[in-house]
């Protein structure tokens, strides 16, 4: 059996560092070698293709690849959209009365048309030219057969020939499996843009209709998973694929491990006032402002805490970015970095007096696992994944009262029992958790094979 896990959005953008991306990055430095019986193996979608991976550039390492940056494909993707759609366009204008009427109309409209096909071939090439530069170094193609396992572990819903592709695949005797993170944006869309929300919602119906299982993040997002493809699929043909769930590991892949970091996070650590840390993308999910009021609620009281957001800017958070940027303890007891190293932010974990997390809900938690793995307190929002993942080692607030979180923070000021309160808590570390992934594969496959007898 060959299992092959899909790292397209990963290897492509490699500056993209988040949730999903950490977790692609650390499962494939981690995968076991190859035995007689099983493989594991990266692969990347491209034009439609899988190719093998010879190479996942770190975050760090994307100068090893400068002569050809990720533009290309990006750009070669856009340019086969729309020449996709040229000839459609030129059939609806072509049929127009006022062109029909006109001979010389639709003269010029098929020589406009033709002169954009030849170009938009052209230019086509010419990225694919640039594209292909490093391919022998970097990808290689695949033959696919009935031996093979496709592991959706990556944001391929960026992928807009992703559809196509699973089908293809699907045809060529391959099986397919869905690995999903969350399926946050069909149960709550309100806290995404629209496109992301289709992408994904496209994503997610095509491979309900292709594949043979799903492994997920957690076994909360395994149930809601199950019973979202049981409503695509109808109950019957869902109870025929298989599930399973695994966890993240909890120690940082080896590029944190160098780098400098910047003063403006030394600083804030440097007096004896206590700082609360925050991590993850700025967008509505994550719930900043709930704690931002909280902490607004705590400086009013004269409480010296200062409080740390660290995370990129996401969507729907220009409001929030700037109250953060004109508040009057901005750059003191408030700071926010967007563009944080792995490397700055393990100083902070290591550094900081608590994590809060005030999600409306998560597939996972992944800053969880990695504060605590620092002996670092979590403060979290009551709900189901972080009871799953945080058990009795973590401390909850409830997400309708933001002076439930405000009266923690207080009460755990001067608290000297820090490290205590984690006694007896252990997670597997990335090459822990990668073998319990990979085990896993290996048994959803036979489960798969025997359901289908």
């Amino acid at each position: 059996m060959r299992f092959l896990i899909e790292c397209t959005h990963t290897f492509f953008n490699p500056a993209h560092n988040t949730g999903i991306q950490r977790v692609v990055r650390n499962i494939v430095e981690h995968l076991p070698e190859a035995t007689e019986e099983v493989e594991f193996r990266p692969v990347v979608l491209k034009e439609g293709e899988l190719y093998g991976v010879k190479d996942l550039p770190d975050v760090d390492e994307e100068p090893q690849y400068s002569d050809v940056p990720p533009w290309p494909y990006r750009v070669l993707e856009r340019v086969e959209q729309r020449h996709a759609g040229l000839s459609r366009r030129y059939q609806r204008i072509n049929e127009r009365p006022s062109f029909q009427r006109s001979k010389n109309a639709r003269r010029a409209l098929f020589v406009v048309v033709k002169a954009l096909d030849l170009g938009l071939r052209a230019l086509k090439k010419g990225l694919r030219t640039i594209g292909d530069r490093v391919e022998d170094q970097r990808l290689e193609r695949l033959e696919l057969s009935e031996n093979d396992h496709l592991i959706l572990i990556d944001a391929s819903w960026n992928y807009s020939q992703a559809p196509q592709a699973f089908e293809a695949i699907n045809a060529s005797g391959a099986k397919i499996y869905g690995a999903v993170h969350d399926i946050i944006p069909l149960t709550n869309p309100e806290f995404f843009h629209g496109k992301l929300v289709d992408d994904f919602s496209k994503w997610f119906e095509a491979v309900a209709q292709l594949a043979a299982g799903y492994i997920c993040v957690s076994r909360t997002t395994m149930e809601r998973t199950r019973n979202k493809v049981n409503a695509l699929v109808g109950s019957q043909a869902g109870e025929r694929k298989v599930y399973d769930y695994f966890y993240s590991g909890s120690d940082f892949s080896r590029q944190t491990q160098r780098g400098s970091v910047r003063p403006q996070l030394m600083d804030i650590f440097a007096s004896d006032e206590p700082v609360y840390l925050m991590v993850g993308t700025i967008e509505p999910r994550k719930n900043h402002r709930y704690v931002l009021d909280a902490f607004d609620q705590l400086w009013q009281q004269g409480v010296r805490a200062r409080l740390l957001i660290i995370g990129g800017q996401g969507w729907k958070c220009d409001d929030l970015v700037d109250r953060v940027l004109q508040h009057q303890h901005h750059g003191q007891a408030l700071v926010m970095v967007n563009d944080a190293t792995d490397a700055e932010l393990n100083h902070c974990y290591q550094r900081a007096n608590r994590l809060i997390l005030a999600s409306h809900d998560e597939g996972f938690g992944l800053p969880i696992i990695e504060s605590m793995n620092n002996n670092l307190p979590v403060i979290c929002s009551d709900i189901d994944i972080f009871r799953e993942v945080g058990g009795q080692y973590c401390d909850y607030f409830d997400l309708s009262d933001c002076g439930s979180l405000a009266a923690q923070v207080k009460a755990q000021l001067g608290d000297t029992n820090e490290v205590a309160a984690l006694e007896g808590w252990r997670w597997d570390n990335w090459r822990e958790a990668t073998r319990r992934f990979c085990d896993n594969l290996v048994d959803l496959a036979r489960r798969s094979e025997a359901s289908r007898g």
